[in-house]
């Protein structure tokens, strides 16, 4: 994704994401793009950063479930950019690749937030992603 950000900023940027993703999958009125099947996972692998969560995508009578990573990697100058990695698991090839770009606009809104967010915001998150981290 076009994107950079600090390595604070990208652990905070996952934080926020994961709790998008536990948000979307609590309300009553569920997602119309996914729903968490497990919950997502922030963790520290060499100098990179890792959201992991398995879903299951829209339409969810098609069975369709996935891995997907999105991964804060070092540039040089010390900023981070980001990559998503998807994995589908079961379902219908076609419709998953319909309902991943979904997903992918949903995960673009998210980092737009993120952007709006004022500093304090920001900080919260930062703080929350180093009390759920793991390393690998």
């Amino acid at each position: 994704m076009p994107f950079t950000a600090t390595r604070e900023e990208a652990l905070g940027l996952l934080a926020f994401i994961s709790e998008y993703m536990e948000a979307v999958s609590s309300e009553r009125e569920r997602s119309r793009v996914f729903m968490l099947v497990s919950s997502p996972q922030i963790a520290v692998e060499g100098e990179s950063l890792k959201l992991t969560a398995r879903l299951h995508m829209a339409p969810f009578d098609a069975g369709i479930i996935q891995d997907a990573t999105i991964i804060a990697r070092p540039l040089s100058g010390g900023s981070y950019t980001f990559d998503v990695v998807f994995r589908r698991q079961q379902g219908p090839e076609s419709i998953w690749v319909t309902t991943t770009r979904a997903f992918i606009g949903e995960l673009r809104k998210q980092f737009l937030a993120w952007r709006a967010l004022p500093p304090s915001g920001r900080v919260k998150y930062v703080e929350k992603a180093k009390s759920r981290i793991t390393a690998v």
